[in-house]
């Protein structure tokens, strides 16, 4: 039996990414089946950086951070009924994607991990389903934790739960952990 590859971690802001890469980001994106389709591309490639995880050549993962309009921000806050320092948080925690396939080697964690390597510990905050338990260890694994209430999805009947960084609430902004 074959030895498989560790897995590989490919951290690039969009514009350093060739077409066929977006094209693979935004596939994934898609196949997590959590997003507005309308305008995915050009959010794509507005993001901060973008993560990719692969394991013997092959897409395994994704995940990307972006750096949201305050506007944007602050709903998603408000929806979790969480106070907030609108400064606090420039960062957002998204499109953490990995193949039903590939699930259980760790893949997320290092995703996270990635991911949060590239703000030098500003704040972030990103949202989860409330049934995907395996992503809330994930995120409270990487010093993210839960924050306000949940709240329903602009996307969906299902509900949302914010999670946001402890390093924003150390250094001053008020979240209401939960």
């Amino acid at each position: 039996m074959q030895a498989t590859n560790c897995p590989e971690v490919t951290i690039k802001k969009p514009s350093e990414c060739t077409a066929e890469e977006i094209q693979g980001f935004v596939a994934f994106v898609l196949a997590g089946g959590e997003v507005m389709t309308a305008g995915l591309d050009e959010r794509v490639r507005k993001a901060e950086f973008l993560v990719f995880l692969s394991q013997d050549g092959c897409l395994k993962g994704i995940a990307a951070v972006m750096k949201p309009a305050p506007d944007y921000r602050n709903r998603v806050f408000q929806k979790a009924h969480a106070s907030r320092q609108d400064t606090a948080f420039p960062f957002e925690l998204g499109w953490v994607f990995v193949l039903p396939s590939s699930r259980g080697a760790g893949f997320s964690h290092k995703l996270v991990n990635a991911s949060l390597s590239t703000i030098s510990g500003q704040g972030i905050f990103a949202a989860s389903r409330t049934d995907n338990r395996a992503m809330h260890r994930v995120l409270k694994a990487h010093g993210l934790f839960s924050v306000g209430q949940p709240y329903t999805s602009s996307q969906g009947n299902h509900q949302l739960i914010l999670f946001a960084s402890r390093t924003a609430t150390e250094s001053g902004a008020s979240v209401d952990a939960s």
